[in-house]
């Protein structure tokens, strides 16, 4: 979804690109900060996206980069 419904720089998608699903899993190696900006990407696209079903789409990813942020940074507290 984010390769082809965002404007992320390609600097961070590039690593999307070569990913493998496992399981209806992929890992990529990002840092906190790029999948903040990531998810910024994806928010904006949501906000502005005509389409209710991808706009749905997009706030789930949102949602889930974002709570994978949340539980990063509260690891990172402890």
């Amino acid at each position: 979804m984010i390769l082809d419904h965002t404007f992320a720089d390609p600097g961070l998608t590039k690593r999307l690109e070569v990913l493998e699903v496992r399981n209806r899993s992929v890992t990529a190696g990002y840092t906190l900060s790029e999948i903040d900006e990531l998810a910024g990407f994806v928010a904006a696209e949501a906000n502005h996206c005509l389409d209710r079903k991808l706009e749905a789409e997009l706030m789930k990813l949102f949602v889930a980069l974002a709570s994978y942020e949340d539980r990063y940074r509260d690891d990172l507290s402890r």
